[in-house]
């Protein structure tokens, strides 16, 4: 019964050891590649030996820490929840794709990484929502750009004269979090004035008409 019991407790407190570390790992994260957070690190290692002093501190001052990161993180949570709310309110009231499509992509803009892959979230519910195939377009096509500029610049990272400089990976990075902000953008801005189209009307919210009296 005594081996029994040590057994137990061995598993059990290796079954909470894989259960928090994942947690204790998102905690302790830092920015890293996809992420907006992750310029001002890009930018104070991309040739900024150079620059003037006052900018080299300006960009040491800028890099986010793990702790920075963690409350962005969750703050980007809570906005996930309360924003869908929010637009459920509207005159407008967006579909359940468009509700979800807020919420990750919130979490997305506000995690300490967006990989490459991360996108196949979005695919689906962009598909489904209410934002016209224009915007789809364009957000997939700055995703096919970033996804073949990437590796380059992670490759250059080992071989600096064969690689994309750090300064052409920010613009790709800041253009990839822009498109996705625009997907964001584009579903609050249908549940507030209508669907962007030229037949706004039908999709007018029910007025009650008043009868003469």
């Amino acid at each position: 019964s005594v081996r029994a019991l040590v057994c137990v407790v061995a598993v059990g407190l290796s079954g909470t050891s894989a259960l928090t570390e994942p947690v204790l790992g998102w905690w302790r994260a830092v920015p890293s590649y996809g992420s907006l957070w992750v310029l001002p690190t890009v930018a104070s290692t991309s040739g900024s030996g150079s620059a003037p002093a006052w900018i080299r501190q300006l960009l040491e001052v800028a890099v986010v820490s793990p702790t920075a990161m963690t409350v962005i993180s969750l703050l980007g949570w809570a906005i996930a929840i309360v924003l869908p709310h929010w637009l459920a309110r509207q005159p407008f009231r967006p579909s359940l794709a468009d509700l979800a499509l807020v919420g990750v992509a919130v979490v997305l803009l506000t995690a300490p990484a967006i990989p490459v892959q991360a996108s196949l979230w979005l695919v689906p519910l962009v598909a489904m929502s209410s934002l016209p195939r224009r915007d789809l377009l364009i957000w997939a096509g700055v995703e096919v750009v970033y996804f073949a500029m990437v590796w380059p610049y992670l490759g250059g990272l080992e071989n600096a004269d064969r690689g994309l400089p750090g300064g052409w990976y920010a613009l790709f990075l800041a253009l990839r979090v822009g498109a996705i902000a625009y997907l964001v953008w584009g579903v609050i801005e249908n549940a507030r004035y209508g669907p962007r189209s030229d037949h706004r009307a039908e999709f007018a919210p029910a007025v009650a008409q008043r009868v003469p009296l």
